[in-house]
């Protein structure tokens, strides 16, 4: 049984060990930004193409205790990297934490390399070389307050939150977990959905890809585990085809129940974007996107059950002085009374 570390932003943990259950991980234990489970490979693999709220999963290669830079080189030599990778991989070392002997991140990068390294050619005459922009294998490692250190691999590649759907975006972007959390935060379950100030179409995206099952990481071209030993590019392919199988299910299902999302903006060349976004995420049939300004919204939706108001209205970049943010909930208020009695706010 190995040892994953999924982490995901403040705030999120009891979402993303929710999620983990129900995706069949074992030892599930929720800490500060983040969520410790059990489990193998291929369950992993799974996580990180299903995942809607973690942004890195990590399998932990080992922890040990350093109060001294020789203990800390130590230490990272003493973890068995060739079980999990071999030295014609490019690797790269993230590294966070400092003490008295490890004063910046960079340095503690380059002892863990150094120490990686060192036990590759010991053991096989060669070594990985380091490719800091595009590594086949990432290698994390944390130094908390107590000098105990962590090093794991990242599972992921680019953090998860990138689902690749979205190639453009609007000032000041609402990253794809984030959205999803707020979708899932609303107590949304299916039907229609309207964001009266949708951006880039982020929060209908991911509330279209809940309602038909989507996997999050469908259209993600690369994660970091597909070079490691052990990895099943078979099984991963079949997981993927059945994936798609049940998100193309789900859009007729949809489809037949006649949902459809609604996205209004004031900005011409943002619903562009959104437009753009949803056809990459394959929802474009599902989504439909609009010029609207919030003060004279009308609901297009005019019969049928009420459905759900989603929206992350704007703020810090998007926005600019407090009057101006009263002024905004003030109409948000009215558009909800006017437009949408008996639809539910999220």
């Amino acid at each position: 049984m190995l040892k994953f570390f999924a982490t995901c932003p403040k705030g999120l943990e009891s979402l993303l060990n929710n999620e983990l259950i129900e995706l069949g991980a074992e030892s599930v234990k929720e800490t500060v930004a983040g969520v410790a489970f059990s489990g193998d490979l291929q369950l992993a693999v799974k996580v990180c193409l299903w995942t809607r709220f973690a942004t890195r999963v990590l399998l932990t290669l080992g922890t040990f205790h350093a109060d001294s830079d020789i203990e800390f080189y130590n230490g990272a030599y003493s973890l068995h990297y060739e079980d999990y990778f071999s030295n014609d991989a490019t690797i790269s070392v993230d590294f966070n934490g400092q003490n008295s002997f490890i004063n910046n991140t960079l340095y503690g990068a380059l002892r863990i390399k150094d120490a990686l390294c060192d036990r590759f050619v010991k053991l096989t005459d060669a070594r990985p070389d380091v490719d800091r922009e595009n590594p086949d294998v990432r290698i994390n490692a944390h130094l908390d307050r107590r000098n105990n250190v962590t090093v794991s691999l990242d599972l992921s590649g680019k953090s998860l939150h990138r689902r690749e759907y979205r190639n453009v975006a609007g000032a000041a972007p609402l990253k794809e977990n984030l959205a999803a959390a707020i979708v899932a935060r609303s107590g949304y379950t299916g039907g229609t959905v309207i964001d009266p100030m949708c951006g880039s179409g982020t929060i209908l995206i991911e509330a279209a890809m809940k309602a038909c099952n989507m996997a999050p990481g469908l259209f993600r071209t690369a994660y970091g585990f597909e070079k490691l030993k052990g990895f099943d590019a078979a099984a991963f392919n079949a997981m993927k085809r059945e994936a798609s199988a049940t998100a193309e299910e789900g859009r007729r299902r949809l489809k037949d129940a006649k949902v459809v999302f609604h996205g209004f903006d004031r900005d011409e060349s943002v619903i562009e974007k959104a437009v753009q976004n949803a056809e990459r995420a394959g929802l474009s049939d599902l989504i439909k996107f609009s010029v609207g300004d919030l003060h004279d919204l009308k609901n297009p939706v005019t019969s049928g059950n009420p459905g759900m108001v989603i929206t992350n209205p704007p703020y810090g970049e998007r926005l600019g002085n407090v009057p101006e943010l009263l002024e905004l909930y003030t109409a948000i208020g009215a558009c909800l009374k006017r437009e949408f009695g008996g639809w539910k706010a999220g």
